[in-house]
């Protein structure tokens, strides 16, 4: 990335070295604002989401377990797992994600640093 900088650099009479990564931290930065947000919101509606279903199992376990009905108390326990499987993929998915952004940050400062701006 650094030769193809200097290249245009060289062939592009009003290219300016400083002007391009100022103009390219801006773009990051606002892509990574979109991106923090939005991965944000995956976790918020992933705890909500949690928060609904623990509220809906509770109910259902206490009556399952107000009727004795054994095979429903383990019904709700296998379906608590399950859903509490989901959610958290959700999570690791959008802390992943996080992981990529932080990646595309470090890598414009390190070309910031390489061209020496």
């Amino acid at each position: 990335m650094v030769a193809k900088v200097e290249h245009q650099e060289k062939e592009v009479a009003e290219f300016y070295r400083a002007e391009f990564i100022h103009l390219l931290k801006v773009a990051a930065w606002e892509q990574r604002q979109a991106d923090v947000l939005a991965l944000e919101l995956i976790v918020e509606e992933a705890k909500d989401e949690g928060k609904a279903a623990g509220a809906k199992l509770t109910e259902r376990l206490t009556a399952a377990m107000a009727s004795g009905d054994r095979l429903a108390q383990h019904a709700v326990w296998r379906e608590r797992e399950v859903c509490l499987a989901q959610i958290q993929a959700s999570v690791d998915g959008a802390t992943a994600q996080m992981r990529v952004v932080k990646m595309r940050r470090i890598a414009c400062e390190d070309l910031a640093s390489a061209l020496g701006v």
